[in-house]
């Protein structure tokens, strides 16, 4: 930038972000100028005039010759932000020149978090900065730049859904766990259970109410803690599958159980075809009062005993 000197004073115009510059004049070589050329020159943030004195002195050392340099810095129109400090929570996308409008995530668990806008232009001033609940939904951060123009900045606030997918107990009725239980033990036995049991219940709770359950025999899903348990020997695994609030984290718990062939020799009924007797799987020596049937022939009594296996 060049100025032109009228009665010894010049004006010269800055960008309004200056803060510091230099000044370079021409003179005669043998004469001194002062402050000397390229000195650098400071102006503050808030400073928009600053006057500054040249002294020149001839080679005589008599002459003196004073010129006044006043320089002009417009006041900045600048409104963007150049960074967005945050506590407890993540912004996205990142800051950019251009964009007005965020999200802000709260992580699952903070009940508030704070914000503060950072200017570009430290003559820029910024409104909303401070700290905020996790239940707002919305948060706008407005900059007023040193000339009066005005932006505002929108940050939608959304709450991270829990990671949580642990449960908080785990047991099957009627059956022991072979452990006691603990969120993050993931594998347990029941033991044997007999030949011909078709259902189990499973009692599992999660850690965090919004995680989901399913049951699993096998590759078999079901959404009922009531499970089918098909009838065939040896060991089986029940998985129970926990699913977070955020539908991404998950845990498998599994509980295995061994059926063993059945040691059960009672009759589960006995009905004879004439007369009536009092059944119970564990008598086994009944008395039958029957008229009398005889085959003349073979001299005989005959009557018939229906069984059936327990």
């Amino acid at each position: 930038r060049y100025c032109l000197l009228t009665d010894n004073k010049c004006k010269i115009g800055v960008p309004s972000d200056t803060t510091n510059f230099s000044l370079s004049s021409e003179i005669n070589s043998e004469s001194v100028i002062t402050p000397a050329n390229g000195t650098e020159f400071t102006m503050t943030p808030t400073e928009r005039i600053k006057d500054i004195t040249l002294t020149v002195t001839a080679e005589d050392g008599k002459t003196i010759k004073i010129y006044t340099i006043k320089v002009n810095r417009p006041k900045s129109s600048d409104t963007t932000l150049s960074k967005v400090n945050l506590t407890n929570a993540v912004l996205s996308p990142s800051l950019s020149k251009d964009k007005r409008e965020y999200t802000l995530t709260i992580p699952y668990g903070s009940t508030e978090f704070t914000i503060e806008g950072v200017p570009t232009v430290p003559t820029t001033t910024v409104t909303g900065n401070g700290t905020y609940s996790k239940d707002d939904k919305v948060v706008r951060l407005t900059t007023i730049a040193e000339d009066g123009s005005t932006d505002v900045y929108v940050f939608n606030v959304v709450k991270a859904l829990s990671n949580d997918a642990t449960l908080h107990d785990l047991s099957v009725s009627g059956y022991n766990l072979d452990k006691t239980f603990t969120s993050t033990t993931l594998d347990y036995r029941i033991g044997d259970i007999p030949y011909g049991t078709t259902k189990l219940k499973i009692n599992a709770t999660p850690t965090n109410s919004d995680s989901t359950i399913k049951y699993y025999v096998g590759t078999t899903s079901f959404d009922s803690n009531i499970v089918d348990i098909p009838t065939l020997l040896g060991e089986n695994v029940i998985t129970v599958e926990v699913t977070a609030a955020d539908g991404i984290s998950k845990k498998l718990y599994t509980i295995t159980y061994n059926i063993v062939k059945s040691d059960n020799a009672y009759l589960s009924k006995l009905t004879p075809s004439l007369g009536k007797i009092d059944f119970n799987k564990t008598t086994f020596l009944y008395n039958i009062n029957v008229e009398n049937n005889i085959d003349i022939e073979k001299n005989t009594t005959h009557f018939k005993l229906c069984f059936f296996n327990w």
